[in-house]
């Protein structure tokens, strides 16, 4: 389904929330940069260049969760045809050591349907993807907003490889971050309003501020920017952005008990 066509289902609803992305959205900052909020772009995903202004801090590493699929294909596009609100998802992987993005680098998300499902080799690998990151150190991931599910709030997780092998899949090398990205919650309670978010069985959603990976876990400084993918054009879509600063060297340690949800 195009994102026309998406935002058509949807109804007048969906345009307004997408509108909304364009004013709320833009007054939620990240605390990726020391000096900046990070990538800079007047049409998120239109365009491979990347403004970056100071030297990126180390972002704050946050559980895996288990719901983590090791042989996910490299891809841009994640959505499966999955319907909900069209999200252009950018993440720039900076060297907080060198204060320079890090090019080749594997960056790999999943995430939730708008219903809270994830994905399984029972039921297809459906919003899950790798990207490698480009001379800017810049990935990008064609979704959908996230819904939402017992325990927790609208998130992605997100992991960085480096040093290993891409083909369909992506082997070997080593994991240099591993995090949850987190969503302005005004947008997140827009986005509940909204078809198919209505259906989500958990009526009672968990906010930003309640959820506690993003409470106990540091999440304050993994809240994504958000902005139209085209001011002129809501259907188009919200685009989402964030630095992610790793020290390319370091493999941390998991965090979280395997086997909860989260």
């Amino acid at each position: 389904m195009s994102r026309r066509a998406a935002i058509a289902a949807m109804g007048g609803a969906g345009a307004a929330l997408l509108v909304a992305c364009s004013s709320a959205g833009q007054s939620a900052s990240t605390t990726t940069t020391a000096a900046a909020a990070g990538p800079t772009s007047t049409t998120l995903g239109a365009s491979t260049s990347t403004a970056l202004a100071g030297c990126a801090v180390l972002t704050q590493e946050q559980e895996q969760g288990p719901f983590y699929y090791e042989a996910a294909k490299v891809r841009s596009d994640i959505t499966d045809g999955k319907t909900g609100a069209p999200m252009q998802l950018r993440l720039t992987v900076m060297d907080i050591n060198t204060c320079e993005p890090v090019p080749n680098a594997a960056v790999d998300v999943w995430q939730a349907d708008a219903l809270g499902n994830y994905s399984d080799t029972g039921t297809g690998l459906f919003l899950r993807g790798i990207q490698i990151t480009d001379a800017n150190g810049v990935a990008t991931f064609t979704s959908i907003y996230p819904g939402w599910y017992p325990s927790r709030t609208n998130h992605v997780h997100v992991k960085v490889h480096l040093e290993g092998t891409a083909s369909a899949t992506y082997s070997g090398g080593h994991v240099s971050h591993t995090g949850n990205l987190f969503f302005p919650e005004d947008i997140s309670l827009a986005v509940a309003k909204v078809a198919p978010y209505t259906d989500n069985p958990t009526k009672d959603r968990v906010t930003l501020t309640s959820d506690f990976v993003y409470k106990g876990q540091s999440g304050s400084g993994s809240i994504m920017t958000l902005t139209p993918v085209n001011a002129a054009d809501p259907t188009a879509g919200c685009g989402a952005a964030m630095v992610l600063g790793i020290d390319p060297a370091a493999t941390p340690a998991s965090i979280g008990i395997a086997g909860t949800v989260n």
